[in-house]
């Protein structure tokens, strides 16, 4: 996997083969397990929301809906676009992240700038392929497309800084603006680009105001959504814990590997090998200013994220993922160069597929005991006994405050998908009573049904009084999916 150390260590007019077969074969593995995934596993909790969300036929109503929840709306509005066409069974949903995934695996070749090699690329594409490893996050919300647009985004900003200008100025904008549209974590990095740019161009940068048009749809659609967006800031209704140092570095680690912690010293030795092996030869040129301007900016916008996680209880591993093609290309910088530079690149490779295979062999042995905050499983059961009025219980945080118009969407959307005309109660129970006797109250109608979907570990009904629907009242008989903690129950009054 040797090549001829060019002027640059980053640059390169040869893409070296056996470099290419390993990340084709890696990918192609890994995009197979992602097929098979994509078509068994069923949709959990937050991807049954978006399903929701596209579901209603008024596209006042859709919009309506995009506008209660807390995301941005530029996935809803691909997503729905898309499911008009493909249809909304669960694999049609997952469709858009797997491509956008593979999509941004490609981006670094197909729009490699220039002082990146392209076995640099290659490598750092791979990278971004196997990250995601199998069902980690899965793809039926906005996290892959933001995968992309990041991607594109780093690129985007590395073109600007080699030679500003309108055109370049005018990419990095407006694909930013539509990373923002598609997540709001994504302004962090953003404003981190940003002042990266003014601090390295200059007065070259500042004759480029004319590219930060594109951030007006963003101003007015965040001014739009902000009295939403204030409602879910409240105290009372957060649902992820505050960041301490702790568990800041816990994500860190889990954004660098997106695996265990045992990956990172691994990478750690690899980067050590790296090092050794370039002093044994002649000193090499460093990497590309404006690649490593990027990386630092990328990092920067970590830490901004992070920042906010330590000050409010708002941040989940997910939002780092504007962050993750950065964190990636540090790796690929940290590579030096030398006649072994692609071996690395091959190890590097080898090793992030590997962090992923036990994640993926767990997905694998699923049973029905297994933790799994997901009630598609429970509502097909109920869809086959006939349910004709369902009772939904969503026992989270947020529940409180949801709109009981979309909390019926969500709690009836599987049941709906395969049998019409199922009327849907949603109900909010909380700590102070028995949400079992107020769930049998609210059962009323020809068939009754319940959906219980519950986490024991959060500040639920569900931690203080177990769903024990059947102990209550013995006419009833349950199917839960997921085990003791998180999971859900579905329940049926006995034939």
């Amino acid at each position: 996997m040797s090549e001829s150390l060019p002027k640059s260590p980053q640059e390169s007019l040869l893409l070296d083969r056996r470099l290419a077969a390993l990340a084709l074969c890696l990918c192609l593995v890994m995009g197979a397990a992602r097929l098979f995934y994509a078509w068994t596993e069923p949709l959990w909790f937050d991807e049954a929301f978006t399903l929701a969300v596209i579901s209603p036929t008024g596209f006042a109503t859709f919009w309506r809906e995009v506008w209660l929840d807390s995301n941005a709306p530029g996935f809803y509005l691909l997503s729905r676009l898309w499911t008009d066409i493909a249809g909304r069974s669960d694999f049609a949903l997952r469709i858009p992240g797997l491509t956008a995934v593979a999509i941004a695996a490609v981006l670094p070749l197909l729009y490699r700038p220039s002082g990146l090699s392209r076995n640099a690329a290659l490598t750092w594409g791979g990278l971004i392929f196997l990250w995601w490893g199998v069902g980690m996050y899965l793809d039926g919300r906005c996290y892959p497309v933001l995968l992309a647009l990041s991607t594109l985004q780093v690129l985007a900003f590395v073109r600007v800084l080699q030679k500003p200008g309108r055109a370049a100025a005018w990419l990095w904008t407006t694909v930013s603006a539509l990373a923002i549209l598609t997540h709001y974590y994504a302004g962090f990095v953003v404003l981190a680009q940003g002042l990266t740019y003014l601090a390295s161009a200059r007065m070259a940068a500042v004759k480029t105001w004319p590219a930060a048009l594109a951030f007006v749809p963003v101003a007015g659609w965040i001014v739009y959504h902000a009295p939403r967006l204030a409602a879910y800031s409240q105290p009372d209704v957060a649902w992820h814990p505050r960041l301490t140092l702790d568990s800041a570095l816990d994500q860190v680690i889990a954004l660098v590997t997106n695996g265990p912690a045992a990956g990172l010293v691994c990478i750690a030795v690899l980067l050590a090998i790296s090092l050794l092996l370039s002093r044994r030869e002649e000193p090499a040129p460093g990497p590309d200013r404006a690649l490593v301007l990027a990386a630092i900016a990328g990092l920067a916008g970590l830490a901004i994220i992070l920042a906010t996680g330590l000050l409010k209880p708002t941040l989940t591993s997910r939002y780092l993922i504007p962050t993750v093609p950065s964190v990636l290309l540090c790796l690929i910088l940290a590579i030096r160069g030398g006649k072994w530079r692609n071996h690395l690149y091959g190890a590097l490779l080898i090793l992030y597929a590997l962090i992923q295979v036990p994640h993926a062999l767990e997905r694998l042995a699923r049973t029905p005991d297994r933790p799994s905050y997901e009630f598609e499983t429970v509502s097909e059961a109920l869809a086959g006994a006939g349910v004709t009025d369902l009772v939904f219980v969503w026992d989270h945080e947020l529940a409180p405050m949801m709109d009981r118009g979309s909390l019926a969407r969500v709690g009836g959307v599987f049941v709906e998908r395969l049998r019409k005309g199922v009327h849907v109660t949603p109900l909010v129970v909380d700590r102070e009573h028995d949400p079992n006797l107020a769930i049998l109250a609210a059962a009323k109608g020809e068939k009754p049904g319940i959906i219980w979907l519950y986490n024991r570990e959060g500040r639920t009904a569900s931690a203080v009084f177990a769903p024990a629907i059947p102990a209550k009242d013995s006419r009833w008989t349950c199917v839960r999916s997921g085990d003791g903690v998180v999971g859900s129950v579905g329940c049926h009054l006995k034939p």
